[in-house]
This record gives C-alpha cells, sequence and structure tokens, in this order.
C-alpha cells in the first residue's frame, strides 16, 4: 500500500512540476495514474485495515447485521453519493459555463447551449449518483464485515 501512496505522490509532484514550469498540464495521463494510485491506496485500506464505515462526514456507521444497521448504513451511502454527485454536477456545469462556453454551441443535434448543458447535467447526475452509490455501498459493507471480522478475532 505504501507503494501506490508513494506513486500517487509522485505523480503529483510531476504535475505539479510540469504546471509551473509550462503553465499547463502537458500529460493529462499522469492525472490519471496519480487518482488510480490513490484510489486504489484508499480502496485497499478501507478494504484491509479493519476500520469502521464512517459516512462522508467521517462519523461512524453501526457494523451490525441486522435490519436497522443496513438501513442505517444505506441511507448514509445514498446521502453521500448524493452530495458527492451533487458537487460534481455543479462543478461540470460551472465549466461549462464559465470555461468553456463555446462548447455547448459546437455538438451539432436539436439540443445546442443551456438546453445541452441542462440535459447533459441531469444525465450527469444520475450516472455520478448510481456509480457513487454502488462504489460507497461496496466500499462500506467490505469495511463492515472486516471490522466485524477484526473485532470477533480480537473477542476469541
Amino acid at each position: 500500500m505504501i507503494i501506490l501512496f508513494l506513486g500517487g505522490l509522485g505523480a503529483l509532484g510531476y504535475v505539479v512540476w510540469d504546471f509551473v514550469a509550462h503553465d499547463d498540464i502537458t500529460k493529462p495521463s499522469v492525472l490519471v495514474i496519480m487518482l488510480v494510485a490513490w484510489g486504489l491506496f484508499y480502496l485497499l485500506y478501507q478494504v484491509f485495515g479493519g476500520e469502521a464505515p464512517k459516512n462522508l462526514l467521517g462519523q461512524d456507521l453501526p457494523t451490525g447485521n441486522g435490519d436497522e444497521d443496513r438501513i442505517v448504513r444505506r441511507r448514509s451511502y445514498l446521502l453521500d453519493a448524493f452530495i458527492s454527485a451533487v458537487l460534481m454536477t455543479a462543478l461540470s456545469v460551472m465549466a461549462a459555463l464559465f470555461i468553456t462556453p463555446d462548447a455547448a454551441f459546437l455538438i451539432p443535434g436539436p439540443l445546442q447551449g443551456p438546453a445541452l448543458i441542462a440535459v447533459s447535467a441531469a444525465v450527469e447526475f444520475g450516472v455520478v449518483l448510481a456509480i457513487f452509490y454502488g462504489v460507497d455501498r461496496w466500499m462500506g459493507e467490505s469495511a463492515s464485515r472486516s471490522y466485524e471480522r477484526k473485532m470477533a478475532a480480537l473477542e476469541a
């Protein structure tokens, strides 16, 4: 896991140096490498770290197998995914309006300008919500099972 973290740190250093030297990021693939390395590090830490699952605010979630505990965890995963999807969609809309405002008029089709941005934002929100919920639920349930196994091993 330390290799993944150091690889992500090295990629971040390269991105910062590239931006300072050229006023632009000339190799976007380094950003992907950095995000993948840190994503894998976080994923492995959550699955094998033996720490109780947490919500977006850092509060511990219940780890039991009962229906009430599962409902609480699933609501938390949905809330986390909703907040993340709103933030990602808002950033995307701001980029479409302020950074690349002409791009909405370059795509041929029946939708142009603000209508295209609105439809794109709605589709993006739905897709991001589904993906984030799935990933949050998978990681949270894995962390919950891992935590329960670790606690059972300590009690035995």
